[in-house]
């Protein structure tokens, strides 16, 4: 994202950086914390915003759990698998104030 702001170099182009993209590329938390500080120039919006990954339910039939395909529910902030503690303490790190 980076290489395409700084290629279009125009001062009103800017990113929209959430913790999401990052967590699903399986970036660890010190990637995450690099990646916004590569990309602090650009921030100007994020949005928050919690899952968990819901994989199994429970069969009442057969008194056992059965594998699902993979279901994104949206849960409170703190309660999913982002890791906001690290993406916000380093916005703020960043003196990103817009959360």
């Amino acid at each position: 994202m980076k290489w395409l702001l700084d290629e279009v170099n125009l001062p009103n182009v800017k990113a929209a950086f959430d913790c999401w993209s990052p967590t699903l590329e399986g970036l660890s938390p010190e990637e995450i914390k690099e990646a916004i500080h590569t990309m602090k120039p650009y921030i100007v919006h994020t949005t928050t915003a919690d899952y968990e990954n819901s994989q199994v339910q429970y069969d009442l039939t057969h008194t056992n759990y059965t594998q699902l395909e993979s279901q994104m529910r949206a849960v409170p902030i703190g309660e999913g698998f982002l890791d906001y503690k690290t993406f916000i303490n380093t916005l703020k790190e960043i003196g990103y104030q817009d959360i």
